[in-house]
This record gives structure tokens, C-alpha cells and sequence, in this order.
């Protein structure tokens, strides 16, 4: 296996309070080093950061297939896993080349990798994983969990330390810059 961790690849820029198909960011080569890897395109699969039907999530599905589209990467089928459909992960991956690991609310995230046994369904793949931000940090064996949401660096039943997929030994906190300017991190 092969695995990209990312903040951020490019494929969704926000433009008039819209949320639209970007470049692929080849500033720290990622682009070029993907195109190298990525040696079969028959399918591509994106693996929520929830298990709902998220408006957010489906606008980030699609801008990354329009986003590879335009640097010229092309699945022949693309297919978003949430809830809905996460039974079927195991024949997902097994029929696919390059997995996706969207960004959201890495305690949501982190608990849905482990309601769908991610980290088993992964043991046997072979092909190319791009982990975003949240799914960069459920990469780790342990995850550091940075509190997200309002309320949560206060709650003290809330877990900084979670199992993740422990495909990388890993821990990365992505958007440093922008969390230490919100004063996040």
C-alpha cells in the first residue's frame, strides 16, 4: 500500500460562499508523486468522515473527482461511502486501486472508521490511500484527537487519545497554521 497524508490536496476552494472543484496542490510535489503511483484507475473509492449523507461530504466527493478530472486522473467509477452503503466496503475496496480518506470531525470520523472496521477492511489493500486532514490523522495507531468543536477541550469524558487505523506510527496535526491563528493549537 501507499499512503498520501494531507492537509489538504486543493480539490474544493470555498467562492462566494460556495464550495467548488479547485486545483490539485503540486506545490510539495503531490500531484506529480500521485500521477507516479497510481498505476490503475478503474476505481476510486472516498470514504466519509460520517456516517450520514452530508451535503458538505457529497460537495467534497465531487470536487475531487472534478479536481482530478482536470489534472487529467480519471476513475472509470467513483463511489462515496457513508452509512448508506458502508456494508459493501469490503467488495469496495477489494475492487479498487485509490481510496480517499475525507476530512471532517476526526471524533466522528474515528468513531465511524471503527463502526465500519476500517482498519481490517484496510489490512489486505494494496493500492494507493490519500488521507485529508482528519483522515491523515485516523492514520496513526493512536490518534491524538485536537478538540474541534466548542465545548469539547472542556468536557472531561471527552477522548484525546482514540484507536485508529495504525497504518502509520504518524501523528500530524493538519491546518497547524490556521488552528494557531484561530489559537486551536
Amino acid at each position: 500500500m501507499k499512503l498520501f497524508l494531507t492537509s489538504n490536496i486543493g480539490a474544493t476552494i470555498h467562492k462566494n460562499g460556495l464550495r467548488i472543484p479547485g486545483q490539485i496542490d503540486n506545490r510539495w510535489g503531490f500531484l506529480t508523486r500521485f500521477k507516479e503511483t497510481v498505476k490503475l484507475t478503474k476505481q476510486m473509492i472516498y470514504i466519509s468522515s460520517s456516517p450520514e449523507n452530508s451535503e458538505r461530504v457529497s460537495d467534497w466527493f465531487d470536487n475531487t473527482i472534478a479536481a482530478l478530472d482536470k489534472a487529467k486522473i480519471h476513475f472509470e467509477r467513483n463511489i462515496l461511502v457513508n452509512g448508506q452503503n458502508a456494508m459493501l466496503l469490503g467488495k469496495l475496496i477489494g475492487q479498487s486501486d485509490v481510496v480517499f480518506l475525507s476530512g471532517g470531525h476526526l471524533p466522528t470520523q474515528n468513531q465511524f472508521f471503527q463502526d465500519i472496521k476500517l482498519k481490517m477492511q484496510l489490512s489486505n489493500f494494496n493500492g494507493v490511500i490519500v488521507a485529508q486532514s482528519a483522515g491523515s490523522m485516523n492514520c496513526a495507531g493512536t490518534v491524538y484527537v485536537c478538540p474541534e468543536l466548542p465545548g469539547e477541550s472542556v468536557d472531561s469524558n471527552f477522548q484525546r487519545f482514540r484507536p485508529g487505523l495504525g497504518i502509520t506510527d504518524i501523528n500530524i496535526i493538519p491546518h497547524y497554521n490556521d488552528n494557531r491563528e484561530l489559537g486551536l493549537v
